[in-house]
């Protein structure tokens, strides 16, 4: 058996192409009224579409993918930003070293933080998993 087969997206999970072409609009432009001119439909037109639960569901399903990959994108800098960053806290300007400071500081309290919330947060489903198993 081919891998093309696998991979095929069956009939009934495709919109049909104007629809994808619909989301890809939405998806590149700021505003309904510019995607809806892009594609030469009216605003009207767009809007029904957006009313409709298969379109909403797929449209959910491409914001997904570009917020993911955008979020890779970010992730990838991540440790450029970092090394930035700690350069910085060396540099001549005064200003800079400190703003390079401040940032690390705030992002590492800002990290415990998170950290810290998300231990209670699991201890706290735990007592609640315990609770449901006891009655």
């Amino acid at each position: 058996m081919s891998n093309k087969a696998e991979n095929e997206v069956p009939d009934s999970d495709r919109l049909p192409r104007k629809d994808e072409i619909i989301i890809a609009a939405l998806i590149a432009h700021k505003t309904t009224k510019e995607a809806a001119a892009s594609c030469g439909i009216s605003e009207t037109t767009l809007w029904r579409k957006l009313q409709k639960p298969d379109f909403q569901e797929k449209y959910r399903a491409a914001q997904r993918g570009v917020l993911d990959a955008s979020l890779a994108t970010l992730q990838g800098a991540t440790a450029l930003a970092v090394n930035t960053l700690v350069k910085n806290l060396d540099s001549a300007n005064a200003a800079a070293a400190t703003q390079a400071a401040k940032i690390i500081l705030e992002f590492n309290m800002k990290s415990v933080e998170y950290f810290e919330a998300q231990q209670r947060i699991k201890a706290l489903e735990e007592k609640m998993k315990l609770r449901g198993a006891g009655k």
